[in-house]
């Protein structure tokens, strides 16, 4: 009986340990994530920046209105 509470105990810690080391991947996972999504946030505000600032700009083989 004694041996079987002491296999059940050392099941229980390789399972803490286990779910230990999830959680701290998860967590790694989720500051990667939030990392990543503000860079695609910050890449797509200057690709709507630079488009904003070609379309203000006439294109250069266009003739003016005037002609």
């Amino acid at each position: 009986m004694e041996s079987r509470l002491e296999a059940l105990e050392i099941h229980v810690m390789h399972l803490m340990r286990t779910v230990e080391e999830l959680s701290d991947l998860s967590n790694a996972q989720a500051r990667e994530i939030t990392r990543l999504t503000r860079r695609v946030d910050h890449l797509l505000e200057r690709e709507a920046q630079r488009q904003h600032e070609q379309a203000e700009l006439p294109p250069a083989d266009q003739k003016p209105p005037h002609y």
